[in-house]
This record gives C-alpha cells, sequence and structure tokens, in this order.
C-alpha cells in the first residue's frame, strides 16, 4: 500500500526538513498551545516498524511532498482502516482550499481495480457547501461507494 500526499505550500529548507522528524518539535505559530508534532514522527516510526518505505522532499517557496508505503505482507502491518473516512476527514478540514484526492485500489498483482479522483470544489458545487449536514451525508455516501463499488 504507497500513499503520495503533496501540496503547493510554502515548502521547507533542509534544516526544516529534519527537524519535522523530531517528535518533541512543532513549528512556531503553527499549532497555538502546542509544544509537539507527533505526525510525521509516528508515520516514519509505523513505516520503519513495518520495513516500508517513507521520502520527505520540499523545496523552498514550492511546496513538499511525503511518500510512504507499508508492506501490507509483514504480519505487523496496520490495519488500514475505512479509507472513506480518512478522505472525508480530510476534505471536511476548515479553510478555503483546493485538496483533490486521487485513489487507485491495485490487486496484489499491481493490476487497477478501480480508481477515482474528487476535487474539493467540484464536490461544493455538487452538492452544497462542507459544512452542511446534508451534504456531508450526501458526501458520507459518495465516498463509501467509491471505496466498495
Amino acid at each position: 500500500m504507497g500513499v503520495r500526499i503533496s501540496d503547493d505550500g510554502k515548502g521547507m529548507d533542509e534544516a526544516l526538513q529534519a527537524r519535522v522528524l523530531d517528535p518533541f518539535f512543532s513549528e512556531a505559530g503553527k499549532h497555538p498551545g502546542r509544544k509537539v508534532g507527533l505526525g510525521v514522527p509516528f508515520l516514519k516510526q509505523a513505516v520503519d516498524l513495518n520495513r516500508g518505505t517513507f521520502s520527505l522532499e520540499s523545496i523552498p517557496g514550492r511546496g513538499t511532498v511525503v511518500s510512504f508505503a507499508f508492506d501490507t505482507a509483514q504480519i505487523d502491518c496496520p490495519p488500514m482502516g475505512a479509507m472513506w473516512g480518512i478522505v472525508f476527514s480530510l476534505l471536511c478540514l476548515p479553510g478555503a482550499r483546493e485538496m483533490v484526492i486521487q485513489r487507485r485500489l491495485e490487486n496484489e498483482a499491481g493490476e487497477i481495480l478501480r480508481e477515482y479522483e474528487v476535487r474539493r470544489t467540484e464536490l461544493e458545487q455538487a452538492i452544497g457547501s462542507l459544512e452542511d449536514v446534508s451534504s456531508l451525508a450526501l458526501l458520507k455516501d459518495f465516498l463509501r461507494s467509491q471505496e466498495e463499488a
């Protein structure tokens, strides 16, 4: 199972990239009142324990790409869980910005079983605000149908 997350944000220099892997580091002002940033260090630890792969690439002023993969044949590989719920949570993060989720499901031979792409702006045009309860119910049903097809 491989995952690639990219953004077109402010990016990071090499020194900041190294610090992001420190669980006791959090960029000043990014999360007021929080003094640790455990997300990336926990991810890297889980990948390392599973003999997977992890990479962090970033260019100041251009953005960041985080890629990782777990060895799903490993007995200690963590369960993936309900991917539709993860995508749902990501799309519902507050703030006006574009988010594109591209999902490809493959069998063990690497053959594509199905794939889909969801753009936040297109969803909002089709179903309305992602802060509206009825829109969220439609989004949940749509994402579940894409994963279960």
